[in-house]
């Protein structure tokens, strides 16, 4: 599987099948599947998935999550997987997860954090990070100041990637449990 940018949209392609995750109008034709918690896109002859719930298409699993009430967004994080690689994405509200959510969770390959503009918040996300342990883990976001101070509270530099290259083997037996920083050039 490879993973990848397109525009602001993040390309999650298997062998065969493909989902494209935060889909934009001019991206909707780019997958079998779009996954889109911000219900952005409207008219599209790809399949679509906005809503909390369970859903298996094209050999695409995904679960999009709805935490209580209090928060403001109808998805506050998605579960993905294809071709066994586990992705999760978090909304910038999810600043933690109880320990039976966490405990609940297969191992996660790719952690996407959407980032907080609160600093306070953002420290509880660095944190959630290390809870979770993904094998990596990236951001996305594309306000300046979240992601400096995000990156100043990590104490890390994120490894720069055009593109991410896994199979499922890639991480069967894996003792390391070193998680890598990285960003889309």
């Amino acid at each position: 599987m490879q993973i990848y940018k397109i525009g602001e949209s993040i390309k999650f392609q298997g062998v065969v099948k493909s989902f494209l995750l935060f889909p934009k109008s001019d991206t909707s034709n780019e997958s079998n599947v779009l996954v889109d918690p911000f219900n952005i896109v409207k008219e599209t002859s790809t399949k679509i998935i906005n809503q909390a719930g369970e859903y298996e298409v094209d050999d695409i699993t995904v679960q999009l999550f709805k935490l209580e009430n209090k928060y403001s967004k109808d998805v506050n994080y998605a579960f993905t997987s294809l071709e066994n690689i586990n992705s999760l994405w978090l909304s910038d509200e999810v600043f933690s997860l109880s320990k039976e959510e966490i405990e609940s969770l297969p191992q996660i390959h790719l952690l996407l954090l959407s980032l907080s503009s609160d600093p306070k918040k953002l420290e509880k996300q660095v944190d959630l990070i290390s809870e979770i342990e993904p094998n990596y883990f990236t951001y996305v976001s594309s306000d300046k100041v979240s992601i400096a101070e995000f990156e100043k509270q990590y104490g890390e530099q994120a490894e720069l990637n055009k593109k991410l290259k896994f199979k499922s083997e890639d991480f069967e037996g894996l003792e390391d449990s070193t998680t890598h920083f990285i960003k889309f050039d």
